[in-house]
């Protein structure tokens, strides 16, 4: 049997292989809605999981790809669930409410938008975080497009005492979900 994806060329590795292989399996049981209770994966766990590294794991790039696809996959069919189940007037009501509350975010004073990192840390630089975040706020205003891979693909320098990166993380993490729910 032929490996899902190329291994890693590089000193650092790639994903670990078994890892790789055993989540994609449960991912692909819950999808088909044969997993347990207790091991159903949603989209947003798509965007959680990590994998240890190892020497010749599955290059990294090709498994991420795989995973944010999935996560497309797996929000749809749980966006077709709820306007199902609670219909179309309040899929868009909650939707509207996470836009105002993303705006919040966005229209604070730049360079204060996160809480910064501990004194003796680095974290993401807050220029170009702020710069991402005038970004989202233009297509929030309907003026450009954004894709959640646009978002997902964003990596910041880091600088000292700069941005928390878990608050910027969960930010963009949520802005992710809003673009794929607005589609």
């Amino acid at each position: 049997m032929s490996a899902p994806f190329p291994t890693s060329k590089t000193k650092r590795g790639g994903y670990n292989r078994h890892e790789v292989d055993s989540f994609l399996e449960l991912a692909r049981r819950s999808y088909d809605g044969v997993a347990a209770e207790d091991e159903q994966i949603r989209a947003a766990d798509l965007r959680l999981t990590s994998f240890s590294l190892q020497r010749k794991g599955y290059a990294v790039r090709y498994v991420d790809a795989a995973l944010d696809r999935l996560e497309d996959v797996f929000f749809e069919r749980e966006k077709r669930e709820a306007l199902r189940t609670y219909g179309q007037d309040a899929w868009l009501n909650a939707l509207d409410a996470q836009a105002k509350e993303l705006r919040n975010r966005l229209e604070s004073e730049r360079g204060y938008r996160f809480k910064r990192a501990p004194m003796f840390a680095s974290g993401y630089d807050r220029r170009a975080v702020d710069l991402c975040l005038d970004r989202i706020l233009i297509y929030l205003n309907g003026h450009a497009p954004l894709t959640a891979v646009e978002v997902r693909d964003t990596v910041f320098p880091t600088q000292h005492r700069g941005y928390s990166e878990d608050q910027v993380d969960a930010f963009l993490d949520a802005v992710v979900s809003f673009i794929l729910a607005s589609r």
